[in-house]
């Protein structure tokens, strides 16, 4: 489960980046060339150094001598892997397809993804009652016994045409009083579909992150930023009753952003677990001489008070509960029922 969720996250950003940078001229396949171009397109281009605290030059002179002429791949990788741990960002990705590995940034600080199962929820706590849309992102119904919808987003990733689906299902949800939004396990995608998707429980513009590009080669050269703003869906029903809005280790990216809009609203509460806490933008298009594809937040985000969001750690619940294995696999879902025990209250 949880190598196939890695998987599936990093397709979907590989895919769906708000960047793509065209690739130069091709450059000499050497151990030693492609650390440098490595090292050198981070030093250009990422964005979060001075939040993660690390020392890009010395990075550079710990771990370049250890490459030579007749360094192996497999050296190389480890190599290079060691050197972005120390960001411990997960939006910085090594990818090589041949044969098919992968290396996400810090993720070794996260626990299996044991604490949550959708076929748990929809057998003990929706039975019968759900539906999904098309493409299966968003996962609909409602509890049995109680006036509280449910709504799951797998994702927020892939085109741009499936998130209209929402429309019609608060139409639908707009029947029950309260509502519970689960985000558990949904890594993020790009960012216009989860604003579309907030957009459906707002009743006004918010304007809620600034993003900053870097702007020169000093690692706190950046441009002015672009704020980012959500509105109301105009001629659609939104959803304003109160929501319980779920999230574990695993919602990450825009599901980040998604969780910070709605969890400063006053009807919203948030359960489970912390978020992952990752809100720059994810390059794209970075291709080493080797066929390894790397990818690196290129935008700081911060608040409205420029205080960088990369540097909180995710958004903590209002109310802590984490599921264990044990839990999911005898069928109990505890964030689910401390959210229908919130709800039906």
């Amino acid at each position: 489960m949880r190598r196939m969720f890695l998987y599936a996250m990093i397709l979907v950003c590989l895919l769906t980046s708000c960047e793509k940078i065209l690739i130069g001229p091709v450059e000499k396949n050497t151990p030693e060339n492609n650390f440098e171009i490595l090292w050198h397109e981070f030093d250009r281009s990422y964005a979060l150094f001075d939040v993660k605290k690390v020392d890009w030059n010395a990075m550079y002179n710990k771990y370049r001598p250890m490459v030579k002429s007749n360094t192996s791949n497999d050296e190389l990788w480890n190599i290079i892997t060691q050197m972005l741990e120390t960001l411990k960002d997960p939006h910085t990705v090594l990818f090589d397809i041949t044969p098919s590995k992968y290396y996400v940034s810090g993720h070794n600080d996260f626990r299996n993804m044991e604490d949550f199962s959708l076929n748990v929820v929809i057998n003990n706590y929706l039975g019968q009652e759900f539906s999904q849309n098309s493409n299966g992102y968003l996962v609909y119904g409602h509890v049995p016994g109680h006036s509280i919808g449910y709504l799951y987003i797998a994702s927020f990733g892939s085109d741009d045409k499936w998130p209209k689906d929402i429309d019609a299902i608060i139409e639908n949800l707009s029947a029950y009083k309260t509502l519970i939004v689960d985000i558990r396990a949904n890594g993020g995608g790009p960012t216009w579909n989860n604003q579309y998707l907030i957009s459906a429980f707002i009743d006004h513009k918010i304007e809620y992150i600034k993003w900053k590009s870097r702007s020169g080669p000093q690692h706190n050269d950046f441009e002015s930023p672009t704020i980012l703003s959500v509105e109301p869906r105009k001629g659609k029903k939104q959803f304003t009753g109160n929501i319980a809005l779920l999230t574990n280790r695993y919602s990450g990216s825009s599901s980040d952003h998604f969780t910070y809009v709605l969890k400063n609203l006053p009807n919203v509460v948030q359960i489970g677990d912390t978020t992952v806490g990752n809100f720059g933008t994810m390059s794209n298009g970075r291709q080493l001489p080797n066929g390894w594809t790397y990818n690196f937040t290129a935008r700081l985000a911060t608040r409205m008070d420029d205080v960088a969001l990369d540097s909180l750690g995710g958004q903590v619940p209002d109310i802590l509960i984490i599921n264990k294995k044990i839990n999911i696999q005898a069928g109990q879902d505890k964030v689910m029922e401390k959210a229908i025990e919130i709800l039906s209250k």
